[in-house]
């Protein structure tokens, strides 16, 4: 099954969930990604609005693509790797790595991730093949790189000596019915950053405060400044918290410094688009 939010019922929202529980709040925040917010979704994770959402809210989800970015995180008993350079590439156009040791190694002692990007995908694969392919193309580049005039022979030795991770998870959200995708991006014939700006904007909206807005929207997807980002994301929900509360104590919108998206800039935009 799938939820289901209604936004006018005696001025509170119900949430109607899957197995048949209902919650009455003054205000909902919706914090999911924007494949799963799609009408084509067809998947347990699916969300009906009654009254539907507005149609400016429908083009931007429209407009608004979920991408196939994986990770495999791997923590390593051995770094292999030099600590305060933050990101590896290699010829192989599946990955780019993070070396999250260099940002923190404190918390992130040896732990390297892999990035996945675009038409690469897991299709097929199990979790052990995918971390297979990842730690080949690692031996692959520190033996190149650290070879030298030793030769091959010193190559081969430095590339057993790479152990597997004694940790690792392999994401898989474009599959996963919760994400169905990852991260949002600007498709061919939308309005760009104006899409994000509309998705992030509360339903109903009114310009005079006629009606109360009950619905609000956060995530990386409704920032207009960090999509894609954790940052993003973040700031997006001290913007719909602040909305909430305007909501609910009739006040004017809220403008938190540092929120990000509420600069005069954003505001005006998406004054502009709901008039």
């Amino acid at each position: 099954g799938h939820g289901y939010v209604a936004g006018d019922v005696a001025d509170v929202c119900e949430v109607k969930t899957a197995d048949g529980h209902t919650l009455r709040a003054l205000g909902v925040i919706v914090t999911v990604p924007i494949g799963v917010l799609r009408e084509d979704n067809t998947t347990e994770s699916r969300i009906e609005f009654d009254p539907p959402l507005s149609q400016e809210k429908r083009d931007a989800i429209k407009f608004l693509g979920g991408g196939c970015h994986n990770k495999v995180c791997m923590r390593f008993k051995r770094r292999f790797w030099q600590p305060t350079v933050r990101f590896f590439n290699t010829t192989q156009e599946a990955f780019q790595f993070m070396n999250l040791h260099a940002f923190d190694p404190d918390h992130c002692r040896n732990i390297l991730v892999a990035h996945s990007f675009g038409a690469y995908k897991w299709d097929g694969k199990s979790d052990q093949q995918v971390l297979d392919e990842v730690m080949g193309v690692l031996r692959a580049m520190f033996t190149r790189s650290r070879c030298g005039e030793a030769g091959e022979t010193a190559g081969e030795r430095i590339a057993k000596t790479i152990e597997p991770p004694i940790q690792w998870v392999v994401t898989r959200w474009d599959t996963d019915p919760f994400s169905l995708g990852s991260y949002a991006f600007w498709k061919k014939g939308g309005r760009a950053l104006e899409d994000n700006v509309a998705l992030s904007s509360p339903e109903p909206f009114s310009h005079d405060n006629s009606q109360r807005s009950k619905v609000f929207f956060a995530g990386e997807a409704t920032s207009a400044f960090g999509a894609q980002c954790v940052h993003g994301a973040a700031h997006s929900g001290v913007r719909a918290a602040s909305e909430v509360v305007a909501s609910v104590f009739n006040m004017t919108h809220l403008h938190p410094t540092w929120a990000g998206d509420d600069s005069d800039e954003v505001m005006e935009w998406r004054d502009k688009l709901l008039d």
